[in-house]
């Protein structure tokens, strides 16, 4: 039997946020801004309307009153720059 590393071992961001959020490549805005965001429903959602989100948007249908939602690899990847930036910020504060 082979002994993994914890890096071996740990789940990526997006595999992660799959579990957390189900197996749909996308997500409610409403859901992230619960869990990722500062920010109240009302302020994102005139975000992803103006762009202004860290990550991309979109509706799935026509209709001003349709949802928003963010497709999981976007908001892997923010997370995942967000994390590089803090790194980088921790390494040269540590050195």
């Amino acid at each position: 039997m082979r002994n993994n590393s914890r890096n071996e071992s740990r789940l990526d961001t997006k595999s992660m946020l799959t579990v957390m959020f189900g197996m749909n490549p996308i997500v409610a805005l409403e859901a992230v801004t619960e869990q990722f965001l500062d920010i109240s429903i009302n302020t994102a959602q005139r975000k992803a309307r103006l762009n202004e989100l860290p990550f991309a948007t979109f509706r799935l249908g026509e209709s001003q009153k349709s949802p928003w939602f963010v497709y999981i690899d976007d908001l892997a990847g923010y997370i995942d720059q967000q994390r590089a930036l803090a790194q980088i910020a921790h390494t040269r504060a540590n050195t």
